[in-house]
């Protein structure tokens, strides 16, 4: 109704572009250019264990949090909905960035 549908999308495209941005700023690797809501991005496994310690809930794709080498590139799926905000955003960059 009145578009909420639409706006939802938008607020959740916006969102991941964020993320995106600042994961790329960050060094991330994508597996695809990020065109809508959702991401397949690569970085360091400490970053990751930063993340999970902090609560982040997301899917590693491919590799295992549990390991020796805290640089080995792990890649998650990353899907932003209409409710992050620019605040969760940076939070989940700047804990990426360490």
């Amino acid at each position: 109704r009145d578009d909420l549908w639409l706006r939802s999308a938008e607020m959740a495209n916006t969102a991941c572009a964020r993320l995106a941005a600042g994961l790329r700023e960050a060094g991330a690797q994508f597996m695809s250019e990020p065109q809508a809501n959702m991401i397949f991005a690569a970085f360091p496994r400490a970053a990751h264990r930063r993340l999970h310690d902090a609560g982040a809930a997301y899917y590693i794709w491919e590799g295992a949090l549990e390991g020796d080498d805290p640089a080995e590139m792990l890649t998650a799926r990353l899907v932003c909905d209409w409710s992050a905000t620019d605040e969760d955003v940076d939070r989940f960059i700047g804990l990426v960035k360490g």
